[in-house]
């Protein structure tokens, strides 16, 4: 089942559902997503950073992330971001093909 409503990720859906993001994360939470959403808007669209890194446009899970030098990072599962942290260099692969996958 796809998280996704008209190619529009997640954090974004949450955005035009302003009352569902209150309830997740709460007022102050949104204002500053809000005012800074670079600041908290995950890499490559909120898909996952490893299968992007082996040429797969994955779905990530919001809840699986890590972040990299101030940059959020999604993955579809805490394997997935296991093999980033045994293996940093899936981070400049996953951008690299970011840009021809998508």
């Amino acid at each position: 089942m796809s998280r996704h409503v008209a190619h529009q990720p997640v954090y974004l859906q949450s955005i035009a559902q302003p009352q569902l993001l209150d309830t997740l994360i709460g007022l102050r939470n949104r204002e500053l997503f809000a005012a800074s959403p670079e600041r908290y808007t995950p890499q490559f669209s909120g898909l996952c950073t490893t299968g992007l890194a082996l040429g797969v446009k994955a779905e990530a899970d919001p809840s699986v992330f890590k972040i990299v030098d101030g940059k959020l990072y999604v993955f579809s599962s805490t394997g997935a971001r296991e093999k980033v942290d045994k293996d940093p260099s899936l981070l400049a692969k996953a951008q690299q093909n970011s840009r021809s996958l998508r």
